[in-house]
């Protein structure tokens, strides 16, 4: 039976085991990022117009306050799991841009008014700068309040390091570029750089992929869609 390493939190890990194991996988967890609250308090500059929600992550953690006001605003998400949970915490008038930020960008400039007031993004501390390039491209600014923090974990478990070393890990997904950092990182702390040829690796976008790029893998390959029903496609068309 084919083996995948699963790498997002664990939540999301749990989440995406039980998708890919009725499509017949085996699959084990290992989060290399934990994400912490930062319970950070909201400062308004101006109005907010909108509400920019990148990651499920963001409302998954508690808030420094209620943020019950903002649920009538336009809410624009990246993906159907983050538009579902938008919609399940309160939010009325969600946009789903089905894919990447890049689409999201985009979708909001051809809905959002010009200097009508602030685009809060709820997100993470770090922003990818893929992510705030499309924005500015778009003529878009997003004020950030950063609600959580995504921390990279130190070290591989016991279990990855033996598959790895025994050949019995067959596939990896790595659903953000900080995640491909880190699991590069730690390959190369664990010397494992030259078992990397016998596995497959996963991305969701093309800078994922470039990231990963950095190590010599049996494939390296990015799906069709961001979407776990793009990837569980992608390994039945490759047969893996």
């Amino acid at each position: 039976m084919t083996t995948i390493l699963l790498t997002r939190p664990l939540k999301a890990s749990q989440h995406l085991a039980h998708k890919f194991e009725l499509a017949g996988y085996h699959t084990v967890i290992e989060p290399l990022l934990s994400i912490r609250p930062t319970m950070e308090p909201l400062i308004l500059k101006e109005k907010i117009q909108s509400i920019l929600i990148t990651s499920v992550n963001a409302l998954s953690v508690p808030l420094s306050r209620d943020i019950s006001f903002m649920f009538p605003l336009p809410c624009y998400c990246v993906g159907t799991p983050t538009s579902i949970k938008s919609q399940q915490y309160g939010f009325v008038d969600v946009h789903n841009a089905e894919s990447d930020s890049e689409k999201l960008a985009r979708l909001i400039r051809e809905r959002m008014p010009l200097n009508k007031g602030q685009l809060l993004h709820i997100g993470g501390r770090h922003i990818s700068s893929h992510a705030l390039a499309h924005f500015a491209k778009e003529g878009l600014t997003p004020f950030l309040w950063p609600v959580y923090e995504a921390y990279p974990t130190q070290e591989l478990s016991s279990e990855t390091l033996q598959l790895i070393k025994e050949n019995k890990l067959h596939i990896i997904l790595v659903f953000s570029v900080r995640t491909a950092q880190t699991l590069c990182q730690l390959l190369k702390e664990s010397h494992l750089t030259s078992y990397c040829k016998r596995i497959t690796v996963i991305g969701l976008s093309v800078p994922i992929r470039d990231t990963l790029a950095c190590l010599t893998w049996k494939l390296c390959i990015i799906a069709s869609e961001p979407t776990e029903e793009s990837i569980i496609a992608r390994l039945k068309d490759l047969s893996l």
